[in-house]
């Protein structure tokens, strides 16, 4: 029994230690998405792959665990509270990192949509900044316009 409890330690402190991992990743993927470092944003996005993958590997061990042994002790029980308390903040610190990168990426594609749409009515008037000013006919360059 004592060893079932350890292993549901380690594989909990393995998931913490992961869930750490990923925010690590997710800031790192913030700095890319600020600097379009695009090249990097893939090779990132393979090592989150891999870290979710690591952590549902916990999780299964986690509750494998939990089903052999229902029964614990209260010093027992009062340990895996703590590894579930960090792993509820972790998840809330996880959360917000995603929430964070995803409005970056909405709030800098809305910005490129209203340039392009910006190009792409160049001529129309409801989209210039200013309007055009007109030119005012100078009487002195009458000599100009006519012919000689």
């Amino acid at each position: 029994m004592e060893n079932l409890h350890e292993r549901m330690e380690d594989a909990n402190r393995t998931k913490i230690s992961l869930m750490r991992a990923l925010v690590d990743c997710l800031d790192l993927e913030r700095e890319h998405l600020v600097n379009l470092n695009v090249k990097s944003l893939w090779s990132l996005l393979e090592e989150k792959h891999r870290i979710l993958s690591s952590i549902a590997q916990a999780d299964k061990e986690i509750s494998t665990c939990a089903a052999t042994a229902p029964g614990e002790g209260p010093a027992k029980g009062r340990a895996l509270q703590g590894f579930s308390r960090e792993i509820q903040h972790l998840k809330q610190e996880i959360g917000a990192r995603v929430r964070e990168n995803v409005s970056f990426i909405e709030e800098t594609l809305h910005f490129f949509d209203e340039i392009v749409q910006i190009f792409a009515s160049s001529g129309r008037p409801e989209y210039c900044y200013e309007p055009v000013p007109k030119r005012n006919k100078n009487p002195t360059s009458l000599i100009f316009e006519r012919e000689v």
